[in-house]
């Protein structure tokens, strides 16, 4: 799906929550198949390793457990609240090794990005999205920073203010019709789909 946006509209293109590159590569494959100059921007706040702390959660991606789990929570910009909780064997594997890189998870998306032969087609930001953003509007926005509700009630509001009409917004961790209605929420989009666990919405 992103691939198909980045390879069928114009721009520009801004992703939040890059991580190590998985949806940046698919949107930068896009564009370089399209045969076009587009611009895209992607900001990941680059978490270091005492932004993710162990704890016990209720909730864990999705499922609701009566008996408190262990897992690593996520305290960015100096959050008291876990903004998402990860099991341990996941943190161990796919996220203490981003933490602990040369350049932590930015240096991992652009030794990604590199290996692809994508790294320049796409600018890199470091930090909060609503500090180091322009004030402009995209015509896409892919954000991957919707964990929790805590999140989105930080996040959207700022969403909102970069896109308009004819924007395109999609938002991974979309896993029902109760976080569906929430996003919407807070953007009033004209027509409105979810594709497994990534709610598109158009403005």
């Amino acid at each position: 799906m992103l691939y198909g946006i980045a390879l069928k509209e114009e721009g520009p293109f801004l992703e939040i929550g890059s991580w190590v590159g998985r949806s940046t590569a698919s949107i930068a494959l896009g564009i370089k198949d399209s045969g076009k100059h587009k611009e895209f921007v992607t900001v990941d706040l680059n978490p270091k390793l005492q932004d993710f702390r162990f704890t016990f959660t209720r909730s864990l991606q999705g499922a609701e457990y009566l008996i408190p789990r262990p897992g690593f929570g996520f305290y960015p910009l100096g959050s008291k609240k876990a903004f998402t909780v990860c099991t341990p064997g996941t943190y161990k594997k796919s996220i203490l090794p981003a933490l602990k890189g040369p350049g932590r998870v930015i240096g991992m998306l652009k030794k990604n990005l590199s290996d692809l032969n994508l790294l320049d087609l796409v600018t890199i930001k470091e930090g909060d999205f609503r500090a180091v953003l322009d004030k402009r509007k995209y015509a896409f926005v892919f954000c991957d920073a919707l964990h929790s509700k805590a999140e989105m009630d930080l996040n959207l509001p700022a969403i909102r203010e970069l896109v308009s009409v004819g924007s395109v917004v999609a938002c991974h961790d979309v896993y029902n019709e109760e976080i569906a209605k929430y996003v919407q929420s807070f953007i009033p989009f004209r027509f409105w789909c979810r594709v497994d666990t990534v709610g598109i919405g158009f403005l």
